[in-house]
């Protein structure tokens, strides 16, 4: 029996690197879904997946958001582009009571202060935009 992170894990075939990160992913899922209501949770998980570099990105985004956005409720939702066939992006859509002016002004807050210098580490594949509710 291997103990992992409190978790207790049987191997029964195979090294004990492939259970952790199986529990590692698991885990991180878990964290993703506790922040984000998933839209087309198939979609999203596999994009995810495919695209793991996004993971610590997702985490520090919604931190990032809860600072300009009181209660937001955030969902993530794979999209494509029209224009490009084949091309998909992970949509974080923020949904919020402010009116549309405070909503505007807090997302360019959020723009300069965060969002514009990490936009590069999505490399193209997540996009975050507004929702009034």
């Amino acid at each position: 029996m291997l103990d992992i992170g409190g978790a207790n894990a049987i191997l029964i075939r195979g090294d004990s690197s492939t259970m952790i990160q199986t529990r590692t992913a698991d885990a991180t899922f878990s964290s993703i879904e506790s922040l984000y209501s998933l839209q087309g949770k198939t979609a999203v998980v596999q994009f995810i997946d495919e695209h793991s570099f996004l993971i610590p990105l997702l985490l520090e985004a919604r931190e990032k958001i809860d600072v300009y956005f009181p209660n937001p409720e955030v969902s993530l939702e794979v999209i494509t582009d029209p224009e490009a066939e084949g091309d998909y992006q992970l949509l974080a859509s923020v949904s919020t009571n402010l009116s549309a002016e405070d909503a505007y002004r807090r997302l360019k807050e959020f723009d300069r202060a965060w969002w514009l210098d990490t936009l590069g580490r999505s490399q193209g594949l997540l996009c975050i935009s507004i929702n009034l509710r």
